[in-house]
C-alpha cells in the first residue's frame, strides 16, 4: 500500500511518460510534500515550453 503522495507521484508519472501533446490534470500537487510540488511545477514549466499544453484544476490559488 502507498500513501497518497507516493500514489499522486505514480500517477503523475505515469501520465507523463506518454508523449501527448495535451495533458488534464485534476488536482495534480494534492498529497505531495512541498518538494515534490516544486519539482512538479519545474517539470510542468518544461512541458510547456516543449509546446505541450496542460489544463489542471486547484483550489490552491498558490498552486495556479
Amino acid at each position: 500500500m502507498h500513501s497518497k503522495g507516493m500514489g499522486q507521484k505514480l500517477g503523475l508519472l505515469s501520465a507523463f511518460i506518454v508523449d501527448t501533446p495535451l495533458l488534464i490534470l485534476d488536482e495534480p500537487m494534492s498529497g505531495l510534500d512541498p518538494k515534490a510540488r516544486i519539482k512538479l511545477k519545474n517539470r510542468m514549466v518544461k512541458l510547456k515550453e516543449e509546446g505541450r499544453s496542460i489544463f489542471f484544476s486547484s483550489h490552491i490559488l498558490a498552486d495556479i
